[in-house]
């Protein structure tokens, strides 16, 4: 397959159109002006959506064709296709009228997957009606839609006075974004008066949620930052100072440290230690894998026998075994970057020796795949030798199939690029599921999981609610008959797997189910023209109350006609209700009938009763 463009020997560029994929080791460039020209301005990036498609990367050049203003904006590539839109503007298309933030340690910037949302931070006042602070803001953009909205508000939806730093990470399906706070309070429970990062939930109208925080309400006295959001969204890593320790009981080593946060268990637990025990030097700038469970820092402690220096090394920790590994050679120059599956780890530094190749006298990019410890040079030329110029920005996507790199192939100008690592290792999540029916309401629950996180459980037509351990469960009126349900999980690189489950419910009978539960405590009161009845629900139900005049019938099937009725909502508990006489009803005795509808199928109870 052509390669997308290739960096020569010697440093010049020689372009080809954009590719999806290609062989191990090819490169494509991502600073293509509309007419395939290489950008004459600096472009820097990258950050990709999971499932490695699209990339975003930053630059003051019109590289989708409209004029950036002379400011840094947010492009997205869509590498399959080779279209590029700017995504840093308003809901009219308006670019933003001031930089996106794109500091060289970390990435400031984020994708779901497919391209769908984006993430971002900046000063800009024209992308939102209102932002008049004059500050940075954290915005999220719809890429389909062309909505944006402002994520970094108060509790009256304003943006903070002030400004926040930023930082934002975003989860797989773009429904919750992790970002760091400025001095000022989003919230009221937020008195430390310093950065804490915060968590908004899209799904519920941005409802914030203060991460940085224990579950007896302590935050740390000096700020917190950097936060990374898994793809599933259930766990945030995050960076502090020494004064943070008191985020983690366990943390009394006196440095700084990477914790994770699990803002639904509200739990905080130290990420930054060797496998044995404390750490002995600095940690920060976390990546977290898709579920949670390992997490990738940059650190000058000692946490394994072989770093014998305090140089900054890429470390990945498995929260799971509490194992810590050293995953560099040799230091590193900013964030490592670990795949949603937490196979590969992609990390800027100088290496020592096992590469012939790299000559160069400066830094790479490097990828290292954990099982089996290859070590793989993402920043390379057409023949794979590594660039005069040094290579900084490390990214991989979440499946770990592609890596980026930021150089000056041509002495001034920076480019990112991407590197073909070959297939990744992400596969399709694991799914559980059974069913249970109770009268009419069938329940299906199970398990889903994988490494790269699952993002969503669909039962059916329904969306489930998905536990930090990955079990799920949805109830529902179940249809007359045999029917088989199909459970669809999707995980944070957007592979799914799916499993069915069957159920049978008889035809409904006209009777009350034996097993349903029935009306307690029947108290019926007579004053025309009302019948006052009090009667208590054991469980949820929807009620029916009746009063009938008893006709001929069948000894076995005795007749009533009804004289009037009143029904409620479902409820629980002590309930009272009146039914109004028809003034014509005459003297004698009557049946007062209570029947509750639940999830166990229909109930009822009845009490004879004398009209005077």
């Amino acid at each position: 397959m052509p390669r997308a463009a290739l960096i020569a020997a010697a440093g010049a560029c020689a372009l080809a159109p954009l590719v999806a994929l290609g062989a191990t080791g090819d490169i494509s460039s991502l600073g293509l002006m509309p007419g395939g020209a290489p950008a004459t301005e600096p472009v820097r990036g990258a950050a990709f959506s999971p499932d490695g498609r699209y990339v975003l990367i930053t630059s003051t050049a019109a590289l989708s064709g409209v004029p950036t203003g002379g400011v840094r904006q947010l492009f997205l590539r869509d590498r399959a296709t080779g279209t590029i839109a700017m995504v840093s503007t308003s809901a009219q298309g308006e670019p933003a009228n001031a930089s996106v933030d794109d500091p060289d340690t970390a990435r400031a910037y984020g994708a779901s997957l497919q391209g769908r949302f984006v993430v971002f931070a900046t000063e800009a006042s024209n992308l939102v009606p209102g932002d008049g602070n004059g500050a940075t803001d954290v915005f999220r953009k719809d890429t389909l839609t062309g909505r944006i909205v402002l994520i970094s508000r108060d509790t009256r939806g304003a943006p903070v006075a002030g400004g926040v730093t930023g930082q934002p990470s975003i989860s797989s399906d773009g429904a919750k974004v992790a970002f760091t706070s400025g001095d000022g309070a989003l919230l009221a429970a937020d008195t430390n008066g310093v950065a804490d990062i915060y968590m908004a939930n899209l799904r519920a109208r941005g409802a914030l949620t203060l991460v940085s925080q224990t579950a007896a309400g302590v935050q740390s006295p000096q700020a917190v930052g950097h936060p990374s959001i898994s793809a599933d969204g259930a766990a945030i890593a995050f960076d502090g100072t020494a004064a943070a320790s008191v985020l983690a009981g366990s943390d009394s080593d006196g440095n700084a440290d990477v914790y994770v946060a699990r803002p639904r268990a509200r739990t905080i637990a130290v990420a930054s230690r060797a496998s044995g025990g404390s750490d002995n030097g600095d940690s920060s700038l976390p990546s977290i894998s898709g579920d949670g469970s390992m997490v990738a820092f940059s650190s000058s402690a000692q946490l394994v026998a072989a770093d014998g220096d305090s140089d900054p090394d890429a470390y990945v920790r498995d929260l799971g075994t509490g194992a810590t590994r050293r995953v560099s050679p040799a230091a590193i120059s900013d964030a490592p970057a670990i795949s949603a599956d937490g196979a590969r780890v992609a990390f800027a530094g100088a290496t020592a020796g096992g590469d012939g190749a790299d000559a160069n006298a400066a830094d790479d990019v490097y990828v290292r795949t954990l099982a089996g410890d290859a070590l793989f040079r993402a920043s390379r030329t057409a023949t794979g030798d590594a660039p005069a110029q040094a290579s900084t920005r490390a990214a991989i996507s979440g499946a770990g199939d592609v890596a980026s790199f930021t150089t000056a192939p041509v002495a001034g100008t920076d480019d990112a690029w991407v590197t073909d690592l070959g297939s990744g290792t992400a596969g399709a999540p694991s799914v559980t599921a059974t069913s249970r029916l109770d009268g009419r309401r069938l329940t299906v629950s199970g398990r889903a999981t994988d490494p790269a996180g699952v993002v969503s459980v669909r039962v059916g037509r329904r969306y489930a609610r998905i536990a930090d351990t990955g079990a799920y469960s949805v109830t529902f009126t179940a249809p007359i008959g045999t029917e088989l349900v199909t459970v669809t999980a999707t995980n944070g690189v957007g592979a799914r797997a799916a499993t069915t489950v069957a159920t049978t419910r008889a035809a409904a009978s006209r009777g009350p189910s034996p097993r349903a539960v029935r009306p307690r405590a029947v108290r019926v009161r007579v004053t025309r023209p009302w019948a006052r009845v009090q009667f208590s629900l054991p469980t949820r139900a929807a009620w029916r109350v009746e009063l009938r005049k008893p006709v001929a019938g069948s000894r076995r099937a005795p007749g009533f006609t009804l004289v009037a009725a009143r029904s409620g909502r479902p409820a629980k508990g002590r309930r009272v209700t009146r039914i109004r006489i028809p003034a014509r009803t005459k003297a004698g005795s009557y049946q007062v009938r209570i029947l509750i509808a639940s999830s166990r199928g229909l109930g009822t109870i009845a009490r004879t009763i004398t009209l005077p």
